[in-house]
């Protein structure tokens, strides 16, 4: 990081006299756009920080759109940017009032919404045996590849997210066909991002043929009905 990202960050961190004298709207406004910028230079997604931080996927959508999250929860996400990125987190994330403060804070809040709107828990979801067995494949067949790459820091940590997903679908399987298994929705947009990788990474390295187009129209159709079924 140059000296002068190092003066912007600093310029853009509120002290704890600014969180009682800022505007809620201004607090919340820098506090998201600070953090999509962040995500966006660096090329990393809000699931992953999520996942690294092990907090809900809600908490970094919070981030994202200017709504309050819990103190203890802000630390875990500076904590799992500098793992990603390797980049401190020095810009401000809007969190919820302490107690001595509340009062003042309330006072100033002119749109409640900030609070209604907020997500709490990432409902689970049920898998078919057969999808989980296709998604492991792709899985195995990805993470082969990926293990004899040199990743970025970021890249790492998704591959260990992966491998451990991994590990979890091969435990779900052993139930044996028939049954069904629990999942959680970040899991789902974990697997339909390692599944749109699996099909780019394929069209590049292996040539076009009948079998290829076969695997990889069988394998976006999966990633197709993941989408429309739980995010659409």
């Amino acid at each position: 990081m140059d000296k002068r990202e190092k003066m912007d960050n600093r310029r853009q961190t509120p002290t704890a006299a600014d969180q009682e004298t800022l505007p809620l709207e201004t607090i919340a406004a820098r506090s998201a756009w600070a953090f999509r910028e962040y995500m966006k230079q660096r090329q990393i997604k809000p699931l992953y920080v999520a996942l690294t931080a092990g907090i809900c996927y809600a908490t970094t959508w919070n981030i994202e759109h200017g709504h309050p999250i819990l103190c203890t929860h802000a630390a875990l996400v500076r904590v799992a940017l500098e793992t990603l990125s390797g980049v401190p987190y020095h810009a401000p994330i809007y969190t919820l009032p302490n107690r001595e403060g509340h009062e003042r804070q309330q006072g100033k809040m002119k749109d409640t919404s900030l609070h209604k709107q907020v997500p709490q828990a990432a409902p689970e979801v049920s898998l078919a045996f057969n999808d989980l067995q296709a998604i492991q494949n792709v899985l195995k067949a990805y993470l082969a590849y990926v293990g004899h790459t040199i990743p970025s820091p970021a890249q790492r940590q998704q591959i260990q997210i992966l491998r451990d997903l991994g590990r979890r679908l091969t435990f779900l399987l052993c139930s044996g066909p028939g049954s069904a298994a629990v999942l959680t929705v970040n899991d789902i947009e974990v697997i339909c991002e390692a599944l749109k990788a699996f099909v780019i990474l394929v069209r590049r390295m292996v040539a076009r043929s009948p079998e290829r187009d076969e695997t990889l129209s069988a394998v976006e159709a999966l990633r197709h009905h993941l989408e429309t079924r739980f995010f659409a």
